[in-house]
């Protein structure tokens, strides 16, 4: 792979983990810190959402990128484990 690759690779494995571990935490978050931790899932559904939209445009294989298994639409799903 070449260093590009090597880098798109990196980027969205990190993305894709930040992102599910967002998600996790403001599960179990509660008050003014669910709010923050809803707004960083926020986020990052909005970045993997152009990261995906991009690739398709420059038909780049989201498999390449690690986001071919993770719908930012659905990352915003969050279970109040708070409440559990």
């Amino acid at each position: 792979m070449t260093k590009q690759q090597l880098f798109l690779h990196d980027v969205g494995s990190m993305l894709r983990e930040k992102a599910i571990d967002a998600r996790n935490s403001a599960a179990e978050a509660t008050g003014t810190d669910r709010d923050f931790e809803n707004g960083r899932v926020m986020a990052y559904s909005e970045v993997l959402a152009l990261l995906q939209q991009q690739a398709k445009a420059f038909e780049l294989p989201l498999d390449s990128m690690c986001l071919a298994d993770i719908d930012p639409v659905a990352l915003l799903n969050i279970k109040d484990k708070s409440r559990a």
